[in-house]
């Protein structure tokens, strides 16, 4: 016992000078690192096992500087790595690294620090190949969730931005099935976004990803499985929002859901699908006497059927809705109930103005068959 104590304070000593020699000589192996990256960035073919020494190496002093906080030093090797990275130096599973750095800075409640990480992803996104492309969106995905989850809302909304400039490298002829993994990342993040009641996140991520699909519609519509996602992420979005009982969220909603209808990216069976998943959530929402969304969700999916202009159509929609309003006045108080059947007397209201407004001139089949089909409903 006595010979530790004697020999804790040597301990201590040697561990001080370990510290002061490696702060010391990390300004020249800064020098050496940058040296090295660009002798690598001039040849033809990477030296694969060079690469991973040199990058360890960096990830090494990176991952020491953010625990003694040395901002000036993290700032010089996050330089090196953005060199590395826009000339093309990199490992194989670089995006693994880059995601563990950047979750430590977030941990250590460094969200700005994070940021600065996560931005070194820009050029290593320009010089992937676009098969790759996919895995570092994946973990980009995990850090904003992270970040999310954290309440560093401006760091998601930087990692969000990154994710759709490495979808631009993206086509849907040639990876199709990445796009779709992209889609879908980038739902979680939005159904994310909502849960941590970030609006403006939200809404950037729906328009940004319904202007994507506007832009190659002839790529979209011929997959079944983008159909089905873009459904999938809607629906998760509109149950995120009764959850959250915000009804201005619903609205943001019918706008994209519109887009995909009118661009034909949502083909007519899984528009059928996901309309009657909406029902489900309506009447979920109507058993909470609390919840303003319910009357909300069954207009809009009762407008949605009739412009799609399809008896048929319609009529499967109006029958599924019109099973939730029985079971509404036989199982809840008029009050509540009334709002699962209002969405049906303002349509009607609104299909026999027409009718007396256009009368005979302005004669439609399926206007009249409509009309008589909700007042037999009613």
């Amino acid at each position: 016992m006595a010979l530790a104590l004697m020999l804790l304070p040597a301990a201590v000593g040697i561990l001080i000078c370990l510290n002061w020699y490696r702060r010391r000589s990390l300004g020249k192996r800064i020098q050496q690192y940058t040296i090295k990256v660009e002798k690598l960035a001039k040849l033809e073919k990477q030296q694969e096992t060079v690469v991973k020494k040199l990058l360890k190496a960096v990830y090494s002093d990176l991952d020491a500087a953010i625990d003694c906080a040395e901002a000036d030093k993290i700032h010089k090797l996050l330089d090196i790595l953005k060199l590395a990275y826009g000339s093309g130096v990199m490992r194989q599973d670089e995006h693994f690294h880059l995601r563990a750095i950047s979750v430590k800075a977030i941990r250590k409640c460094e969200p700005g620090l994070a940021g600065f990480i996560v931005d070194i992803a820009r050029p290593m996104l320009k010089q992937l190949p676009a098969d790759k492309v996919i895995f570092y969106i994946d973990q980009l995905t995990i850090i904003g969730i992270y970040a999310l989850r954290e309440r560093h809302n401006f760091l998601a909304a930087k990692v969000t931005d990154i994710v759709f400039q490495g979808l631009e490298r993206l086509t849907w002829s040639k990876e199709a099935g990445a796009m779709i993994a992209a889609l879908k990342s980038l739902g979680r993040i939005g159904s994310l976004a909502l849960r941590r009641n970030d609006i403006a996140l939200f809404k950037e991520i729906g328009t940004r990803v319904f202007a994507l699909l506007k832009a190659d519609k002839q790529g979209t519509v011929q997959d079944i499985k983008v159909r089905q996602a873009i459904a999938g992420i809607l629906t998760n979005w509109l149950e995120r929002a009764v959850r959250s009982n915000r009804t201005e969220i619903i609205e943001d909603l019918w706008i994209f859901t519109a887009i995909a209808v009118k661009n034909g990216i949502v083909s007519e069976d899984i528009l059928m699908e996901m309309l009657r998943e909406w029902k489900n959530i309506a009447d979920t929402a109507s058993l909470n006497p609390y919840s303003k969304t319910s009357d909300i969700i069954i207009s809009e999916i009762l407008d949605i059927a009739y412009k799609q202009y399809s008896y048929e159509f319609f009529c499967l929609i109006v029958y599924d809705i019109s099973q939730s309003g029985i079971l509404a006045v036989n199982h809840q108080e008029l009050l509540d109930a009334f709002k699962v059947v209002r969405p049906w007397f303002d349509l009607c209201r609104k299909l026999m103005v027409d009718e007396l407004k256009l009368g005979v001139e302005g004669h439609n089949s399926f206007r009249r068959q409509a009309l008589f089909l909700v007042v037999k409903e009613c």
